[in-house]
């Protein structure tokens, strides 16, 4: 957390200090020093000098993320979250009972799903600047000496490079785990949100609808309940271990598609008749 508000506050600061954001807050600045206790001087002094705060907070926030990637990843989700309220607002009506503490676990998961994503992108950016040239370099050295201790000496070199690669996995391993989390919501939300609108367009007379629409709110939540668990522990350790299985809700009620008969099974069947 310190990591990311020192970046948030560094590139507000940034963006303060550039020319125009600058300059609004400088003739607030004297409008308020000059303004010898007119009201209107000074109303116009607060409105400038907070227009540039203003500006400079909204150009500063996609700034936040060293890589566009992960930016990308959250404005994504972002737009689904909108999408998603909108098409809430229109179920409102209907007051589908589980729909009231949906919302809450899916802002409460996308919150902390921002976070983990801030840290994953602090995590890559400096792994891109300390390591990056270091990942590209072979594993094994090649041509080795005749000499016997120049040999182990190199067997060592080499059980280095592994455990180095090894540790280097297991920290990239939270990045991936919060990229694979960001898709997981994303496509969760698109697809609650195409339930709820095929809900809401059936009506609610038609009980095979609202069944399955119970059946999507009940997945839902069982995979936003894997995901708070994985950001949960990608918080409280930077390396992650346990893997959660997400079950499928909608498996369950849909039969699965027959075995195709293999090439000799027909031709056996042919013989027979």
């Amino acid at each position: 957390m310190q990591e990311i508000r020192k970046r948030n506050c560094t590139v507000f600061l940034v963006e303060l200090f550039w020319s125009w954001n600058l300059l609004l807050v400088g003739l607030g600045a004297i409008a308020l020093a000059l303004s010898g206790g007119s009201i209107p001087a000074m109303i116009l002094g607060g409105a400038l000098a907070s227009l540039g705060v203003a500006r400079a907070h909204k150009s500063s926030v996609p700034k936040r993320f060293y890589q566009r990637r992960y930016l990308a990843l959250w404005q994504g989700v972002d737009r689904r979250l909108g999408l998603f309220r909108d098409a809430l607002k229109s179920m409102r009506k209907q007051k589908v009972a589980q729909l009231e503490d949906l919302p809450v676990t899916i802002e409460s998961v996308a919150r902390q799903l921002y976070l983990t994503l801030r840290r994953a992108d602090c995590v890559a950016n400096e792994l891109a600047q300390s390591e990056g040239w270091l990942i590209a370099q072979p594993g094994t050295f090649v041509n080795p000496p005749r000499d016997v201790q120049a040999q182990e000496l190199y067997r060592m070199a080499d059980r280095n490079i592994a455990e180095y690669r090894l540790h280097f996995q297991a920290i990239m391993a939270s990045v991936e785990r919060a990229e694979a989390q960001s898709a997981v919501l994303s496509t969760t939300l698109d697809t609650l949100r195409m339930k709820m609108l095929g809900h809401r367009y059936a009506g609610r007379e038609v009980e095979a609808a609202s069944s399955e629409f119970m059946a999507a709110i009940t997945e839902a939540k069982m995979q936003l309940d894997a995901i708070d668990k994985t950001l949960a522990e990608l918080e409280m350790t930077p390396f992650p271990t346990t893997v959660t299985i997400i079950p499928d809700a909608s498996a369950a009620s849909t039969p699965p598609p027959p075995m195709p008969s293999s090439p000799t099974t027909e031709q056996g069947q042919e013989d027979r008749a």
